[in-house]
């Protein structure tokens, strides 16, 4: 695994996340993927920062703070409470 300050990158990582590599066939040419679960209870942090994908950039998700709100609420759930959908 990629070492970072002489620390694997993985071990600086908040939030535990099981990293898969597969093998693939890419017409005919064969890959390796890095398979990564999204977050399931929490944002996944490193070094304490967590970051968001947006297109092909990974910014702080902390300067986006309605896509942290968005996150949390499918991260957590409001018993009872429905999304609600609004006709324009």
């Amino acid at each position: 695994m990629k070492k970072w300050g002489g620390e694997s990158v993985v071990s600086r990582l908040e939030a535990a996340i099981a990293f898969n590599f597969k093998l693939v066939d890419y017409h005919g040419i064969r890959l390796v993927m890095l398979e990564i679960p999204a977050a399931a209870s929490r944002p996944v942090e490193f070094e304490r920062q967590a970051f968001i994908r947006i297109g092909s950039a990974t910014p702080r998700l902390s300067d986006h703070p309605e896509r942290l709100k968005t996150l949390w609420a499918k991260l957590h759930p409001m018993p009872g409470k429905r999304a609600s959908r609004h006709n324009s």
